[in-house]
């Protein structure tokens, strides 16, 4: 005899299922939520968001009085996020922060805030919930299967990444969540050849530049991949002419989002630029690329994020001094930051953040064997997870694969799916120094895509074509 919940009709079961798998979420990930995680960068965005939401003006400094300096030295979005979320809240609005500006006369514990800035992280919670189920969608429409799109949101709320961030003032999270809806409104716009979602495509592209500024170059990589698609497309007059026009108006609509903050930074600093921090980054790259041969090699174990791997067998096979410029505290990372401090003694920092990125550009053009050379260990570096380790290649592994069959079957529509996390990848891996957690902000679509290999695996034991399926209306 059928249960009452088979005899449901399959829209009611599915709405059962989202039901029951958000209160699963939100049980899991609220009750993981703590008071700590005010140290570290998170000063940098809270102190900002708090003198966006007390004075309404834009700058990190460590003070609660109205600042005297503004800066550009983060993207403003997250600021933003957390600024609207202390207005809003009645005991954040009236909060002195001492815990933030003098944590000493604050009687918490280090690092730790008051209980009501639980409310943050509970936002957060709401946020990956959302990407779990953006997840979800793209899965079960890829797949044809509303299984499968189950799996996507299980495997998205199971990873280590996007959960630690959940209790951590940084902009990862939400970063990754604007990612995931970029995403999905890039495949709506390629799939339906529709302006109106290449418009809402760049609206959302607009606020992921100005969560992670890098996304200003990334963007337009994916209007060239809209771009190619229309090549490939050109016997359907109306595809071809839609997927081109839709690939301009997104850039269009992001350039028209980022240009403010732009303008601003252009009459205040004298540079039109996204955040004062291209030059330290290039200028860490740069310096990798000196990696001698034999650090280099190193650098594969000493990135591992794995003890057992970075720190008992590397020094049995190399001896420590032979790549202590791996090690953050006294290597290439902190010569990076001495210069940096070097050049902000001397200039505004907008000025000397230019000076660093020139410098940083001539070490790089004036070695590009170097580069080469040091290119598979940056780009291994940065498909390494800080809580998966190396397992997470498996992870980037399938998704290659995923992204490679799309390729040899044609099937370009659904690889814009995945064209963002592509571009990411390909940027991280050319141009910065590539820590784990760039990379990392794709995990959503590492998720689906982990989701989309398994059932081609299933669709192949069972002899099944491969072709992309359509979800259930």
């Amino acid at each position: 005899m059928p249960s009452l919940f088979d005899s449901l009709p399959p829209a009611r079961r599915h709405l059962v299922f989202c039901v029951l798998l958000a209160l699963a979420f939100c049980l899991l990930h609220g009750a993981k939520v703590d008071d700590s995680g005010v140290g570290g960068d998170a000063r940098e965005f809270l102190s900002t968001a708090y003198h966006l939401q007390r004075h309404g003006a834009f700058s990190m400094q460590h003070s609660p009085e109205p600042p005297t300096n503004l800066d550009a030295y983060r993207p403003p979005v997250y600021p933003l996020f957390l600024a609207a979320i202390f207005e809003a809240t009645p005991g954040l609005r009236a909060d002195s922060f001492g815990w933030l500006f003098d944590p000493a006369s604050s009687g918490l514990e280090e690092n730790h805030g008051p209980k009501i800035l639980r409310v943050v992280k509970y936002a957060q919670v709401l946020l990956y919930l959302g990407a779990a189920f953006m997840a979800m969608w793209m899965a079960a429409r890829i797949t044809g299967d509303r299984r499968w799109g189950y799996a996507a949101f299980v495997l998205t709320m199971l990873h280590p990444f996007l959960g630690s961030y959940v209790n951590r003032y940084y902009s990862e999270l939400v970063a990754s969540v604007i990612l995931a809806g970029f995403s999905l409104l890039f495949y709506q716009a390629v799939r339906l050849r529709s302006i109106g979602w290449f418009l809402s495509a760049g609206l959302c592209l607009g606020v992921l530049a100005l969560t992670r500024a890098q996304w200003w170059y990334c963007g337009p990589a994916c209007a060239l991949f809209a771009v190619f698609v229309a090549i490939m497309r050109r016997r359907e007059r109306a595809a071809f002419g839609r997927l081109l026009v839709g690939a301009l108006a997104m850039c269009v609509v992001m350039a028209a989002v980022v240009t403010p903050w732009k303008m601003r930074n252009q009459e205040r600093f004298g540079r039109s630029f996204i955040t004062e921090r291209a030059g330290i980054a290039l200028d860490l790259r740069s310096r990798y690329v000196m990696m001698s041969d034999t650090e280099n090699l190193a650098s594969f174990l000493y990135w591992t994020r794995m003890s057992e791997l970075r720190d008992e067998l590397l020094p049995s096979l190399i001896p420590p001094a032979e790549y202590r410029n791996l090690v953050r505290e006294e290597g290439y990372y902190a010569a990076a930051l001495r210069r940096s401090g070097e050049l902000e003694a001397e200039y505004p920092r907008a000025q000397a953040d230019q000076i660093q990125f020139r410098e940083a550009a001539e070490r790089i053009l004036a070695h590009p064997w170097n580069y080469l050379k040091t290119l598979p260990a940056i780009t291994y570096r940065g498909m390494i997870d800080g809580n998966l380790s190396v397992l997470n290649l498996l992870i980037w592994f399938v998704c290659f694969r995923v992204v490679f069959g799309l390729l040899r079957r044609g099937q370009w529509e659904t690889l814009a799916v995945y064209a963002p996390l592509m571009a990411m990848w390909g940027f991280d891996s050319l141009v910065t120094h590539n820590i784990t957690r760039y990379n990392s902000v794709g995990s959503v679509l590492l998720m689906v895509a982990l989701a989309h290999g398994l059932w081609l695996r299933q669709q192949k034991r069972a002899g099944r074509g491969v072709g992309a399926g359509s979800a259930a209306p």
